[in-house]
C-alpha cells in the first residue's frame, strides 16, 4: 500500500509541476546592417519589459501591441516582425512590436530593460550593443554583439 501511495503521489507532483511552469516570455529581434551604416531593426518582446518611452517613441517607423507567440502560432503566421498584421490604434496585447530604419546602430532606442528589485540596491539590466566594421579592401567585416549588462560586479560577488 505504501508503494502504491508513493507512485500516485509522485504522479500528482509531476502533473502539478508541469502546470506551474507557465509560458516563458519570447523576445525576438531582427537586424539588417547596411553597407552605408544604416540599420533596419525590428523587435517583438514582452510589453512589460519594454520601457514606456520606447513604446511611445517616434524613432520607430511603426509601433503596436502584438498578440502572444501562441496566438500567432495558432493563426499560422510566420514571417518577419515587420510583416505582423497591424492592430488598430489603442488595441492592447501582451507583447510589443516595433520596427524602423536608423542611420546608425547608436540611434536604436534602448528597448529592453530588466528592472532590479527596489530593495536590492543594484542597477537595472539593459541590452548593451557593440558594433564595429573593418575594411580589408576586398572584404568588409561587420561585428555585431548584444548582451545584457551585468547587475552585479565581480568585486560584489562572494
Amino acid at each position: 500500500m505504501n508503494r502504491r501511495f508513493s507512485q500516485s503521489a509522485s504522479g500528482i507532483l509531476f502533473v502539478l509541476s508541469i502546470f506551474s511552469l507557465g509560458c516563458p516570455a519570447a523576445y525576438r529581434s531582427e537586424t539588417v546592417w547596411h553597407a552605408d551604416g544604416s540599420v533596419d531593426r525590428s523587435i517583438y518582446q514582452d510589453r512589460g519589459a519594454t520601457p514606456e518611452p520606447v513604446r511611445r517613441s517616434s524613432a520607430w517607423q511603426q509601433t503596436m501591441a502584438a498578440p502572444d507567440p501562441q496566438a500567432l502560432e495558432r493563426s499560422g503566421w510566420t514571417g518577419a516582425i515587420s510583416k505582423l498584421p497591424i492592430h488598430t490604434r489603442g488595441a492592447a496585447g501582451p507583447y510589443f512590436a516595433a520596427w524602423g530604419r536608423f542611420r546608425s546602430p547608436a540611434e536604436i532606442p534602448a528597448h529592453y530593460v530588466r528592472e532590479a528589485p527596489n530593495s536590492a540596491g543594484i542597477p537595472n539590466s539593459e541590452l548593451v550593443r557593440s558594433c564595429s566594421s573593418t575594411d580589408y579592401v576586398l572584404v568588409r567585416e561587420y561585428l555585431w554583439r548584444e548582451t545584457l549588462s551585468d547587475t552585479v560586479k565581480p568585486e560584489q560577488m562572494r
